[in-house]
């Protein structure tokens, strides 16, 4: 939105996160969160990932890493265009890599879940890579979780591993 940009450039960072969670409420997405990816037709776990929602020059852009289900790192990818509309965000163009190759998503979307009056905490959704369709679930890094984290990990509760370990778990039992 046009007054998303003007506020971003007249706003300290910190009003304009507030002021998003404002006038976006209760589907308000930038957050950090983790994800399940299985395979579409059997369910199977095929990795995990540590995202990030952010909103950059009035543009959402998800950026993150993915790790095998031995929590070794994959890659690592970034979004080239998103697009949200209420509950739903949906994504083109993500480019993927490590030293060794290279992985393009064309789409995929993400419904997030109605959380009452609080931004989502959870989503369901898929992608269409250059290794066929994959399924997702994923849930967010809240308040609570980060305490969680931080008392279960008090000397490296911002290691994405520890992160992954914490909140898969949560994906699960969803």
């Amino acid at each position: 939105m046009f007054i998303d940009k003007i506020l971003e450039y007249l706003l300290p960072p910190i009003i304009t996160k507030f002021f998003d969670f404002v006038v976006h409420g209760n589907t308000y997405l930038a957050g950090t969160w983790v994800d399940i990816g299985y395979e579409w037709k059997t369910r199977k776990e095929l990795y995990y990932a540590l995202f990030y929602i952010t909103k950059k020059n009035g543009e959402i852009e998800i950026d993150g890493r993915v790790y095998d289900t031995n929590f070794s790192y994959l890659w690592s990818f970034k979004s080239d265009f998103c697009r949200q509309k209420h509950y739903t965000l949906k994504f083109v163009n993500v480019d993927g890599e490590n030293e060794n190759s290279t992985m393009k998503i064309v789409r995929g979307e993400f419904s997030f879940t109605k959380n009452g009056l609080k931004s989502p905490a959870s989503f369901n959704g898929y992608y269409i890579s250059d290794n066929g369709r994959r399924t997702i679930e994923g849930v967010k890094l809240t308040k609570n979780k980060t305490r969680e984290l931080k008392a279960k990990y008090p000397e490296n509760s911002l290691d994405p591993k520890n992160i992954l370990k914490l909140l898969i778990p949560y994906i699960k039992d969803n």
